[in-house]
């Protein structure tokens, strides 16, 4: 399935559309627009093992901000049930 690189003429946004047996004809996502001119890309080949360690780094990615998220909503909590006359004393 090619992906292919469009570059709307009526608007000039560019964008990239993955074709498929069953895909309607491309138009601009923002106009609608069907006049497109096709653009001429890189060709992109991927390894298995480069497939595997833009996963894994993605992986990594998310676990770290689920991490954060996890942090603040923990900060949070406890800066909502704290005893106000503890925070008062500045403990």
């Amino acid at each position: 399935m090619p992906i292919y690189e469009y570059q709307c003429r009526a608007c000039g946004e560019q964008f990239e559309y993955l074709l498929r047996s069953s895909s309607a004809e491309a138009q601009c996502p923002v106009c609608a627009s069907p006049d497109l001119e096709h653009l001429i890309s890189l060709s992109a080949f991927h390894s298995e093992g480069a497939i595997q360690a833009n996963l894994s780094a993605q992986h990594r990615k998310v676990a770290a901000v689920r991490g954060d998220r996890q942090r603040a909503e923990h900060q949070q909590e406890h800066e909502h049930f704290e005893d106000p006359a503890h925070r008062k004393q500045g403990t």
